[in-house]
C-alpha cells in the first residue's frame, strides 16, 4: 500500500463534523480499496529535525476516528488545510523528501481571493481591495450598488457579507487597518436559475485533475440563502459532462490556459449564470475542493471524485 496523508492542520483534538466523519469514512475506505493508505496529518504535529508527523489521526477499530501518538511518514501529503502556514508546510514536507500535491502555485491563487482575481478577472465579476473601494471613488463607480464583501483568505462561504455601497461606506471605521483584508465584488444575480437544468439560485462546480475532468455538481443555496456552499447549508446535485451547458463548457478551454495547471493539480472552479446577461461567470477556485457527502450524493462520489483522486494517488509520485 502506498502511505498517503491528508494535511488537516488539527491540534489536540479533532474539530471535525459528524458529515466530514462521514465523508472521510467512505474517501478513506474508496482510498484503500484502491491500496492507498490514506490518514490524516497536521503541521503542528510535524517535527522539522527528524522529518516526521509525531501522530496522525485515523479510523480505529471501532470506526471512531482517533489520534494515534506515533512517528509518521507517509509517501506523499495532499493538502488540504484551508489557510494557515500553506507555504511553509509545503516547503517543510518537501524538505522531508515527501511529495505534496496540489502545487504550491495552485494553493496561493486559491487561497487568495484578488491573486484569484487578476488571474481570472476577464470571467470573474469586477473586484478590488478595500482599501481601493473607500479610496478612490473613480474605481467605486465602476461597482454595482449591491456588492459582496469577501475576506481574501475566506472559504466554505464564511463571513462573506452582502450590503450597499453606502452601508458599506458607513462602516469605513469598522474596517480602519483591515482594508487589505478584504475585497469588494460586484454582485451578480444568479437567481434566475439555468435554463433546462434548475430554477433559481444556483452554482455550478467543475472538478479537474490537471486539464483531466473528474466531475460535476450543481449546487443550490438553503432557502433565504445567497451562499450555495455546503458549509453554509447549500445542497449539491452530481450531474454529467454531457449535462453541463454548451456555453459554459466552451469556456473552459480558455478558463484552463489562464490557469495553466499541473498535471498533478487537483482542484475545482465555480461558475454562476447571469440570465440577464447571458453570460457564464467564474467566482472561485478552490485549491482544495469540498469532499463532504450525503446519502444521496454518496455513490456519485464514491465512483468519481473519491476514485479518480485515490487511483492518482495510488499511480503517482512513485
Amino acid at each position: 500500500m502506498k502511505n498517503v496523508a491528508i494535511l488537516s492542520n488539527y491540534r489536540d483534538t479533532l474539530p471535525f463534523s459528524e458529515k466530514e466523519i462521514f465523508s472521510f469514512r467512505e474517501l478513506t475506505r474508496v482510498a484503500r480499496e484502491q491500496w492507498v493508505h490514506l490518514v490524516r496529518v497536521s503541521i503542528y504535529a510535524f517535527d522539522p529535525d527528524a522529518w516526521v508527523f509525531t501522530n496522525y489521526a485515523d479510523f480505529n477499530d471501532a470506526g471512531d476516528m482517533e489520534i494515534f501518538y506515533q512517528t509518521y511518514k507517509p509517501e506523499i501529503v495532499w493538502n488540504r488545510s484551508p489557510s494557515e502556514g500553506k507555504l511553509f508546510a509545503h516547503e517543510q514536507i518537501e524538505k522531508a523528501g515527501i511529495h505534496v500535491f496540489p502545487s504550491i502555485r495552485l494553493t496561493t491563487i486559491g487561497s487568495d481571493k484578488y491573486e484569484m482575481y487578476m488571474y481570472f478577472q476577464k470571467y470573474q465579476p469586477y473586484s478590488l481591495l478595500l482599501k481601493d473601494f473607500f479610496f478612490y471613488p473613480e474605481l467605486r463607480e465602476k461597482c454595482t450598488d449591491t456588492v459582496v464583501l469577501k475576506p481574501i483568505r475566506s472559504h466554505s462561504g464564511k463571513w462573506i457579507v452582502f450590503l450597499t455601497q453606502s452601508e458599506l461606506l458607513a462602516q469605513r471605521e469598522k474596517y480602519e487597518w483591515l482594508e487589505v483584508l478584504y475585497i469588494v465584488q460586484n454582485f451578480t444575480d444568479f437567481s434566475a436559475g439555468i435554463p433546462g437544468l434548475v430554477d433559481g439560485i444556483h452554482d455550478i462546480r467543475l472538478m479537474f485533475l490537471g486539464r483531466e475532468f473528474i466531475q460535476a455538481t450543481l449546487r443550490i443555496p438553503k432557502t433565504g440563502s445567497l451562499k450555495s456552499n455546503l458549509g453554509a447549508g447549500g445542497t449539491e446535485k452530481v450531474f454529467t459532462q454531457e449535462q453541463i451547458p454548451e456555453g459554459l463548457w466552451k469556456m473552459i478551454p480558455d478558463v484552463l490556459d489562464l490557469l495553466t495547471p499541473w498535471e498533478r493539480d487537483f482542484y475545482s472552479i465555480d461558475f454562476g449564470y447571469v440570465a440577464s446577461e447571458d453570460r457564464w461567470y467564474l467566482f472561485e477556485l478552490n485549491n482544495s475542493p469540498g469532499a463532504l457527502i450525503s446519502e444521496e450524493t454518496r455513490e456519485n462520489y464514491t465512483k468519481q471524485y473519491y476514485l479518480r483522486i485515490s487511483e492518482f494517488m495510488r499511480d503517482n509520485f512513485n
